[in-house]
């Protein structure tokens, strides 16, 4: 027999990050989420799209805070 633990959240609050190649997007994404910073970071470009969240509690009130670290484009069609 399985126990779970669910969690209500009372918001969802998503971000995407937009700006030119080599500014710090994913260094953002990765202090917002690991509250590390890393010098040194493979190019999203590889990727295409990075994504992180994060749990916080304000006021007894669960929220999910969620980042999206997207490839440098003139044309983002796909947000």
């Amino acid at each position: 027999m399985h126990s779970y633990s669910y969690t209500y959240l009372f918001y969802l609050f998503k971000y995407i990050i937009i700006g030119d190649t080599g500014v710090g997007k994913s260094c953002l994404l990765l202090q917002f989420t690991d509250k590390r910073f890393q010098p040194v970071h493979d190019l999203t470009i590889l990727k295409g799209v990075e994504f992180g969240a994060r749990m916080v509690n304000i006021d007894g009130k669960q929220i999910k805070l969620q980042i999206w670290d997207t490839i440098a484009s003139s044309s983002p069609h796909w947000v």
